[in-house]
């Protein structure tokens, strides 16, 4: 038996090896033949979980004549049965023995368990059961000496009755068939003795075992098949020639000796038509094979094709630096996201595009800055530098010398002040500096912008972001700019330094503006301290303690037109106002020159500039002429007005 099996297993790898896989020249999935072995596995074993497997059916044969080995000279003859791939029924079977007797069964039948099933050959384990014997009254009888007894009537010979047993046999059962003959071989075997018993005197007249080896001649339709629909596929894929019918087959028929990993992995490595190695490339996930096609593969949607399903970060990065198409480079890049490769393309690659995307996917403040400060690409250039939020980083490349665009939008990002400083300092553009300048929120650096000559719109708006009051009081008072001194006068909030400014001796103007700007309880502390009693009466007269209409009759013309000229609002009527204006030019008092000169130009008139003009006060003169050119009069020499004079009624 040994002897046998391996005999059996040589024959076969030889016919595995006698067979070659395809015919010679380039591979070409069409041309493929799979080794003997594996074809003879996947069409016909049916374990073989195959998609291309034979499917037989079953039919009739019209007699079987097996001849066993054990014991010798046994022979079984089946009549008219019909054979399924998992059962079969017979109409009768005879057994035969050169013994003393011949049995005859009515319908046998079996069960099928097939182990193989191919277009001409299969291999079961059956079970075969014998329930019904038949005495059919003819039969060849023998003596106890074995002659024979040729009338073969059993009838004739009393004490000559057998009783044939009812069994099963289990066998394994090969068969292979040409046309309509069949060549059977197998080996039969029974767990108990198959005894022959004479009835009437109970004597065992036979005894023995029926396993052992048979052969045998079938004659019949033994068997009708399905066609093979994974086979009708192939040969459908075959012609067709395209990848979409390849890949339609692999999707319908994986289990084949056409679609294993080890041929896909050929197919994508080594097939001459690209249009099939794109199909095997879309079937496989194996990294190694993938990355194999992506790098050496001519054509380059097969490459394409690869990289999209490429996992491997090293490989995907050699891609995209190396491949010859732009667009696999890009699709390679669009597949990384360890940061030390997007960190290696967006530094290195040739690749415009490849940088940008490599860029777009970075979180390395430092990488980033590198690529501000390097790449070539203006775009990428900002689009780096849009990502990087760390501040030390931000002040490093502001410290470099970086393009005004790069500039520009950095500056909206930084916000150390020193850095800031110094671009607001620098040779950058005026929109540049005035950015970094609007972002300086230091106050010892606002000082200094504020105090320093440069440029007038940065002082400007230093003064106006300076918090220190007694700096900006001072600075009103020594800066040798006017309008600096005005600015930083009118920046003050605070009413401690606002109350000094209107106690102070500063020129009306200052004291006039601090005082609008002082707060109800700041009013109530400055009214017991002013020397100036106009001031007092403001202060009163703003915070309601009394009427314009009732100072007007009690209070010194002096101390109402200071009043008057200190106050926004509440305020008397303009008539009542330019007629206080006549009577104190006709007293002739010059200590509310300033006074007169402001409630002109608020209140006045073209008379009242004609009356200061021709006063006969220089000074209310020279505020006359400047009223009227401001307002687009043609200010000449001449006869004037009389209403008014300087010191009339002294």
């Amino acid at each position: 038996m040994k002897k046998l099996i391996t005999s059996a297993l040589i024959f076969f790898l030889f016919l595995n090896h006698v067979y070659p896989q395809q015919t010679e020249g380039p591979f070409s999935i069409k041309d493929y033949k799979p080794p003997f072995l594996t074809g003879i596995y996947y069409k016909n074993f049916l374990f073989s979980a195959s998609d291309i497997k034979w499917k037989p059916k079953g039919g009739f044969s019209v007699v079987d004549l097996t001849v066993f080995s054990n014991p010798k000279k046994l022979y079984q003859l089946d009549l008219l049965t019909y054979n399924h791939t998992y059962f079969k029924v017979g109409i009768a079977t005879a057994i035969l023995n050169s013994g003393p007797f011949l049995l005859s069964y009515a319908a046998p039948f079996g069960l099928r368990l097939p182990l193989m099933n191919g277009r001409l050959t299969t291999i079961s384990l059956n079970s075969n059961f014998y329930l019904f014997p038949v005495n059919t009254g003819y039969n060849l009888w023998f003596d106890v000496n074995s002659n024979p007894i040729i009338d073969g009537n059993r009838d004739d010979h009393p004490g000559r009755n057998w009783i044939m047993p009812r069994f099963f046999d289990n066998q394994l059962r090969f068969e292979t068939r040409i046309l309509g003959l069949s060549a059977i071989a197998g080996y039969r075997y029974q767990l108990s003795p198959w005894q022959s018993v004479v009835s009437r005197s109970n004597v065992i007249v036979y005894s023995g075992n029926l396993s052992g080896f048979y052969v045998g001649l079938s004659i019949g339709l033994k068997f009708s098949k399905t066609q093979n629909p994974g086979l009708k596929l192939w040969t459908q894929a075959k012609m067709d020639g395209t990848a979409s019918g390849f890949e339609r087959f692999i999707s319908k028929c994986p289990r084949t000796p056409y679609t294993t990993t080890t041929v896909l992995t050929r197919i994508a490595c080594e097939d001459s038509d690209p249009a099939m190695r794109l199909a095997a490339v879309n079937k496989i996930n194996i990294q190694n094979v993938l990355i194999k096609v992506a790098l050496n593969d001519q054509d380059s949607k097969v490459r394409f094709a690869a990289v999209g399903k490429i996992s491997d970060q090293t490989a995907l990065a050699d891609i995209a630096f190396k491949d010859v198409d732009p667009s696999i480079r890009l699709c390679a890049a669009n597949r990384i996201d360890n940061p030390d490769m997007l960190a290696k393309l967006a530094l290195d690659s040739k690749d415009q595009k490849i940088r940008s995307h490599a860029i777009s996917k970075l979180n390395d403040q430092t990488i980033l800055s590198k690529v501000v400060l390097f790449d070539e690409n203006s775009t990428n250039r900002l689009a780096a530098l849009n990502i990087i939020d760390n501040q030390d980083v931000l002040s490093d490349i502001a410290a470099s010398s970086i393009e005004e665009a790069v500039l520009s939008a950095l500056v909206v990002k930084l916000n150390d002040q020193n850095a800031l400083n110094k671009i607001a300092r620098s040779n950058a553009g005026l929109a540049i500096r005035m950015e970094a300048f609007k972002r300086i929120t230091d106050q010892t650096l606002l000082s200094k912008f504020a105090s320093e000559e440069g440029d007038s719109q940065m002082r400007l708006s230093a003064i106006k972001k300076v918090e220190n009051q007694v700096f900006l009081l001072k600075l009103a008072l020594e800066d040798k700019e006017e309008w600096v001194r005005n600015a930083a006068f009118e920046a003050i909030t605070d009413q401690s330094v606002l109350v000094k400014i209107v106690q102070s001796n500063m020129e009306w103007e200052r004291r006039s503006s601090a005082f609008n700007r002082l707060n109800d309880s700041s009013l109530q502390e400055i009214g017991g301290l002013v020397k100036d009693p106009a001031v007092a009466l403001a202060a009163q007269i703003r915070l309601g303690q009394t009427t314009w209409k009732e100072v007007f009759s009690n209070q010194p013309l002096s101390d109402l037109i200071g009043a008057i000229a200190m106050v926004k609002t509440p305020l008397p009527t303009s008539g009542d106002i330019v007629l206080l204006c006549h009577n104190y030019i006709e007293k002739g008092d010059a200590s509310r020159i300033p006074e007169l000169k402001d409630l002109l130009n608020r209140f006045g008139d073209v008379s009242l500039a004609e009356d200061y003009m021709n006063c006969g006060n220089s000074s209310l003169e020279s505020a006359g002429q400047k009223w009227g050119r401001d307002h687009g009069y043609n200010v000449q020499t001449g006869p004037g007005s009389s209403r008014v004079r300087w010191g009339d009624k002294r």
